[in-house]
């Protein structure tokens, strides 16, 4: 029985030939595309026989369903429109059905990549560093036999060939640095140097600016903290593109000699490249003739250049004017809706609303957005659009970040299934630590007897109380025996109480309430029905500020709608009786033994594993600030927060200012927004 999974490497090999291909011809992209397409195709059919066609026709069924699809379809229809009746019909049309072909192809990819399992999407940061490891070793080669052997030193600039392979590694390395950043390899390493060094050497201005620019984006959303020792894989990473920077360039410099180097460099127009700016003028002066459909596609060499000298005469070296130009205002408008859509329903979509992460793919849709950034910066500068090497280029791209976007959402599916058939003796367990709290302790336990969902339990952990806690404690433990008790003879902080009270714990869930802060009725159910739908594994709400007297003298109402562990780093919105965890997913973390801020580094050590924070828009608690709380002046406030970051959560000191102007900045807007200073509010 023929498997899915028997060609995916072969597959793989495909895909990156069509992303980075042109490195060894023009053609070669295109037919990699096309022979993956088919072969996507045969095994379809086979596929169908296998199990039935009727799970080809619902998988055709379900794209023709998406409104990606029919904007897709309005934009080639208008690329049509501009072709047959641009200024070249009989050119034009022709270039318009090579562009329906590949839009095709795309949609082959996108129905077969679906089909992958997980183990073959593992495979691609494997590949592409091999393949990135091919094409630089391929442009050293090709360089040292133009050097010697072709032309005389400094009489003129790379072939365009090579030069072009700057951004087509910009391309592919954000996968490539998917297996790196993880791994201690020293061999690993020093093939991604050396294909850093290649982006460089070749001299490709927009693939250099394309590189550094991915260099710098990937750095800022890769999830470090989910990765052993990040520090040292950070400082790594930074110095090996530095050290790749200037190598390359020095390579470059000794390869086409000086004056060739200070005039790709520092000329008066090294910005933009030759003569680019006078073809941009150029078009839009065209433009302004066919300003609704253009001109058809690649029709740019058609036009009159009469009394006009331009550099190139073959297309506008830059993807965005090429568009408005060839296909018009509306050809423009269709395809930015349809880039818009198809990134909102795949790299925001997963990053706000899919908590969970079964199988580590998350990365992998966070690179080909990458990948797809570092394409159109090139394109600002680079070839044609419409060539068939350059638009495989993002239709692969785009195919490939749809298709694992599904494979993501149906892997979170299965796993939040699984977590919801496991047993449990009761839904929620709530971790009450109590140290002298008879002033509000009864106001804390009667908030959560008036909860709307009363499948629960309440653990009130007495942490050394003097006063009348255990009295109260024990008055109610006889009055409902959901609610039990820990104690312990003398103070060992919050942190350790909490930890006694989830070592306890029977539920599924585990809410934390402080005995001094009260909860509003609906807050277990709302907060266990989201929590269900997406497969959190830790969750929190917007809460009030109140004074001794339960009056709200303020409001903490985060914006974001998902914390990731970098954004907590910035700012701590999650307030611990606002919190919800599910130990299926948390499993063994555990509170630290600090007495300050111990449940900003628990929820870090969460996320930081690849979970994702849930933030319920709604008003669903109530956090007390008397005159027991201790409030730290915002000196003594920063200095504990770097402290935490580096000594608790081992934050690179490289980046911790980063962070640190973030903390600032936002507790700055979040002491605004709430109406009341709480700058440590985990002091209480």
């Amino acid at each position: 029985m023929l498997k899915q999974s028997n060609f995916a490497v072969f597959y793989l090999i495909l895909l990156f030939l069509t992303l980075v291909g042109a490195s060894f011809g023009i053609a070669i992209p295109v037919i990699a595309f096309w022979l993956g397409a088919l072969l996507f195709m045969i095994e379809g059919t086979i596929f169908a026989k296998q199990v039935g066609i009727a799970a080809i026709f619902e998988s055709v069924g379900e794209l023709l369903r998406q409104p990606l699809l029919w904007i897709a379809c309005i934009t080639l229809a208008s690329f049509g429109f501009s072709s047959f009746f641009g200024i070249k019909p009989d050119i034009s049309g022709h270039k318009w059905m090579i562009v329906v072909a590949i839009a095709l192809g795309g949609a082959i990819w996108f129905l077969g990549v679906r089909r992958w399992g997980v183990a073959s999407i593992s495979r691609l940061p494997m590949i592409a560093l091999w393949l990135a490891l091919i094409v630089s070793l391929y442009a050293w080669g090709y360089v040292f036999h133009w050097k010697f052997f072709v032309i005389a030193e400094g009489r003129n600039a790379l072939p365009y060939s090579i030069q072009k392979i700057s951004s087509l590694l910009a391309i592919i390395m954000p996968f490539a640095l998917l297996r790196v950043l993880p791994r201690k390899s020293p061999y690993e390493w020093g093939m991604l140097c050396l294909c850093a060094t290649t982006a460089f050497m070749c001299g490709g201005r927009s693939g250099i600016v394309a590189y550094i620019a991915m260099t710098c984006i990937f750095a800022f959303y890769f999830p470090w903290g989910q990765i052993k020792h990040w520090g040292h894989s950070l400082a790594r990473y930074v110095g090996a593109n530095i050290f790749a920077g200037i190598i390359g360039t020095v390579a470059y410099f000794i390869i086409v000699g000086e004056k060739q180097f200070m005039r790709r460099v520092v000329s008066e127009r090294a910005a933009t490249g030759s003569g680019r700016t006078d073809i941009w003028q150029f078009s839009w002066d065209k433009f302004q003739d066919h300003p609704v459909f253009g001109i058809g596609v690649q029709a740019f060499r058609y036009l009159d250049f009469t009394g006009v000298k331009l550099s190139s005469t073959l297309h506008p070296h830059n993807i965005t004017v090429e568009i408005l130009l060839e296909t018009g205002f509306v050809g423009l408008l269709s395809l930015t809706v349809f880039s818009i859509l198809a990134l909102y329903k795949t790299i925001w979509q997963a990053h706000r609303h899919i908590m969970t992460d079964p199988n580590n793919l998350r990365v992998i849709i966070m690179a080909t957005g990458v990948s797809l950034f570092s394409y159109f910066t090139a394109g600002q500068f680079l070839t044609s659009f419409f060539h068939g090497w350059w638009l495989v280029v993002p239709t692969t791209l785009f195919a490939l970040l749809g298709a694992v976007t599904f494979i993501y959402r149906h892997g979170a599916d299965q796993t939040r299934k699984s977590f919801a058939s496991h047993p449990h003796e009761i839904t929620v367990t709530i971790v009450m630590p109590c140290f002298n709290g008879e002033a509000y302790l009864k106001q804390a336990i009667a908030s959560v007897q008036y909860q709307t969902i009363q499948d629960w339990e309440l653990i009130i952990v007495n942490d050394g109380s003097t006063d009348s806690s255990q009295n109260i404690i024990n008055e109610y433990k006889q009055a409902d025996a959901r609610i039990k008790s820990i104690t312990h003879k003398t103070s060992m902080g919050a942190g350790a109480a909490r930890n006694a009270g989830l070592d306890a714990a029977r539920g599924r869930y585990v809410a934390f309430l402080d005995c001094d802060d009260i909860w509003k009725q609906s807050k277990l159910e709302c907060q266990i029905a989201a929590m269900d739908q997406t497969g959190a594994a830790l969750s929190t709400t917007h809460y009030d500020i109140i004074d001794d007297g339960a009056n709200v003298i303020g409001q903490v109402t985060p914006r974001d709608h998902v914390f990731t562990f970098g954004r907590l780093l910035k700012c701590n919105d999650i307030g611990c009786s606002s919190a919800m965890i599910d130990r299926e997913q948390v499993k063994s973390t555990r509170f630290p033994d600090f007495r300050r801020a111990q449940d900003f580094i628990f929820w870090c050590e969460i996320l930081r594993h690849g979970n994702l924070c849930l933030c319920i828009h709604e008003n669903l608690g109530a956090y007390r600030v008397h005159s027991r709380s201790r409030t730290l002046n915002k000196f003594e406030a920063a200095r504990n927060r770097i402290r935490l970051m580096r000594d608790a959560l081992q934050v690179p000191a490289l980046i911790i200012p980063y962070y640190l102007v973030f903390y600032i900045l936002y507790g700055v807007l979040k002491q605004v927004r709430s109406g009341v200073s709480i700058i440590a509010t985990q002091a209480k």
